[in-house]
């Protein structure tokens, strides 16, 4: 007889029973859910020609160390790059070329192919605060510090302006320039503060001015050669040297497809690369002791300014950018590049008009690791006595002259000591990195840094890292010396090939409102003013990216006509979502657009002309520390809370509609 009867996992009868019937069912949506879900993380990744790129234009290496090459003028950079900021005036029609009388069939002839903007000097010179750099150390606030300082002549006059710790950062112009042209003027001078000047014109009737000897090189501020490197040529011999990038990057027709090493041996720096990118704007912005980029307790107390909290992506969007990134080129261009540097790729389909990768975001979360390495080899170089600044050779013959020690207090959160005596404050409720009372190094790179590892899945890494910094911050006020330099050296490697990793691998465009739900999460822990600012920038950086690669718009940059002014009009003034009224209402509490509360002055600097002596007008535009200080001095972190509830809700709610 038969055996009729049904087994609930014979599914190799002939006739199904219902058991079977519904396991294969099951079974099927199970596929077809895993297909499904494959799909989707499928459509998270980056096309692996794009990331061949990536790698291509992301070489490891530090491509950015003075190495020869002089200095260039930097008139000849208008010639190609001095052009209208209105795309739709003519050279002769826009007034921000009037002053450019060379600008004529080189700009036209550059700009064929679409590759740069051909107005980058334009948006630089009119809007850049960068361009502002040294004038700057001409203004009333650099005057008073000066007196206060001590940097004076025999006349009680400011010095500032000749002060090679401010022009290490005010100036293009490597220290090491300044001590090869004046090496008989550089000396240390002042009372109760160590000073150097440089470039005075007294020490032989015949020595030039600091002006006369670098011309607009020296007026420009923070120019071309500033963050890109020193364009002119490297002389190796009497009569043969190493032409300079400056001449090569127009003359070469393969200059765009070198890779960084090739470009460094001409003398240029690696801006392609995120993670020396974020190095550059790091040297002075946090500082760098082998450059003589110091920031001293010591100049706060004079008057500096404070400098705010480094996010290298808004930085860039607030200067404004004056440039286009690589991924917000034509598709043309993109798969011509491609198929010149990585022949064998097939470019096929994989360049559209919108790319998916996530260019700024990528940069957000790198520079969020450089700049706590960089704070860390901050740290650690000022405590190694073998580690010297520049100026380090004027002062070794004498031991008494200090240029820089430890503990620097301006390498430690202001907050530290810098409040009011209250209580139920956030500096109470929050959590507590350290034991109470002991300072701590500034926090913002922390929070950065720690977004870039959740993003890496390297939380838990990342913690492990921090462990011997807390316990060497907590053995002794300021940290143990010894045990903080060589922890703060092994943190800022892995820090730093952390960043390398996440520069071969950028962020996909879908996985933006992950990343912006999780910098609410940590948004919400009560946190000091500047790691709310970082986390707040972070987030707008992956909105703004977010929104921009799902829309219609052709262009991230929108070029301002050079008669309007270069104040922004406002904090997403222009927007209207829930999403943006969020945003617009920490503006409240947070000073997160750093182009407000800025004063313009004009500035009549004298002889700024090699041929005489004549003066020329600047217009500048100085912080107004009335504006900022309130805000940091009122800030309670528990009112921003609920706004970031708020925020990670609409970004969840973004997620699940996207």
């Amino acid at each position: 007889m038969t055996n009729t009867s049904y087994s609930p996992l014979n599914l190799d009868s002939r006739t199904p029973g219902p058991y079977s019937i519904l396991i294969s069912g099951c079974l099927l949506v199970m596929i077809i859910l895993f297909s499904h879900n494959s799909e989707l993380e499928a459509q998270g990744e980056i096309n692996p020609v794009v990331k061949q790129l990536c790698e291509q234009r992301n070489q490891q290496g530090e491509f950015l160390n003075y190495n020869g090459h002089e200095l260039t003028q930097l008139q000849a950079c208008k010639r190609c790059h001095g052009g209208p900021l209105s795309s739709t005036k003519s050279v002769e029609e826009d007034s921000s070329t009037a002053q450019n009388p060379i600008i004529g069939q080189d700009l036209i002839r550059a700009s064929t192919d679409g590759w740069f903007l051909g107005n980058e000097m334009t948006t630089w010179e009119t809007f850049d605060k960068h361009a502002q750099a040294y004038v700057a150390l001409e203004s009333g606030l650099a005057q008073s510090m000066a007196k206060l300082l001590g940097v004076v002549d025999e006349k009680g006059e400011s010095l500032i302006h000749h002060d090679l710790r401010c022009l290490a950062c005010h100036s293009s112009i490597p220290v090491e320039n300044y001590l090869k042209e004046f090496p008989d003027d550089c000396k240390v001078t002042g009372q109760s503060y160590v000073t150097v000047c440089a470039g005075l014109g007294n020490s032989a009737e015949n020595t030039p001015s600091l002006k006369q000897a670098f011309g607009v090189n020296l007026l420009a501020g923070v120019s071309c050669e500033g963050c890109h490197g020193p364009a002119g040529d490297k002389k190796t011999g009497a009569n043969d040297g190493i032409r300079g990038w400056g001449n090569l990057h127009w003359m070469e027709e393969n200059w765009r497809h070198y890779d960084s090493a090739k470009r460094y041996e001409s003398g240029q720096w690696d801006v392609r690369s995120y993670v020396n990118r974020a190095r550059i704007c790091a040297s002075c912005h946090i500082g760098n002791v082998r450059q003589g980029k110091i920031i001293t307790h010591e100049m706060y107390a004079a008057g500096h300014p404070p400098l705010p909290n480094l996010e290298v992506a808004t930085y860039s969007n607030q200067e404004p950018a004056h440039w286009n990134g690589f991924f917000d080129k034509s598709p043309e261009l993109k798969a011509d590049y491609a198929s010149k540097v990585i022949p064998e790729a097939n470019t096929e389909n994989v360049f559209t008009d919108k790319s998916r990768v996530a260019e700024q975001t990528t940069i957000m979360l790198v520079s969020g690791l450089m700049n706590m390495a960089e704070q860390l080899r901050l740290s650690a170089d000022l405590i190694d006595p073998d580690v010297h600044s520049p100026l380090h050779q004027i002062t070794a013959e004498d031991s008494s002259i200090e240029l820089h020690s430890w503990p620097e207090f301006a390498n430690y959160a202001c907050f530290n000591c810098h409040h009011d005596l209250r209580t139920g404050t956030w500096r109470q409720s929050r959590k507590l990195m350290l034991k109470p009372g002991r300072p701590n190094i500034h926090e913002w790179p922390l929070a950065s840094a720690k977004l870039a590892s959740m993003h890496l899945k390297k939380t838990s890494d990342f913690d492990d890292q921090l462990k011997p910094l807390i316990e060497s911050l907590n053995n002794a006020p300021f940290g143990n010396p010894d045990t903080l330099m060589t922890t703060s050296r092994i943190i800022a490697k892995w820090l730093e090939d952390k960043a390398w990793e996440l520069s071969r691998d950028p962020v996909s465009v879908e996985k933006l409102p992950e990343l912006m739900t999780v910098i609410c999460g940590l948004a919400e822990e009560e946190r000091d003013y500047d790691s709310v600012r970082q986390l707040i920038w972070s987030y707008v950086v992956a909105y703004d990216e977010f929104m921009f690669l799902n829309s219609d718009m052709t262009a991230r940059i929108i070029h301002r006509d050079v008669k309007e002014s270069p104040m922004f009009g406002g904090w997403y003034d222009n927007q209207s979502s829930e999403i943006s009224d969020c945003l617009r209402n920490f503006q409240e509490h947070v000073m997160l657009d750093l182009n407000r509360s800025r004063e313009r002055k004009v500035l009549t600097i004298e002889g700024v002309n090699s041929r005489n002596n004549s003066s020329v007008n600047f217009g500048i535009y100085e912080l107004d520390l009335s504006a900022v200080f309130p805000m940091i001095s009122a800030y309670e972190a528990i009112e921003l809370k609920e706004n970031f509830q708020e925020l990670k809700s609409l970004s969840e709610k973004l997620s699940e509609e996207k």
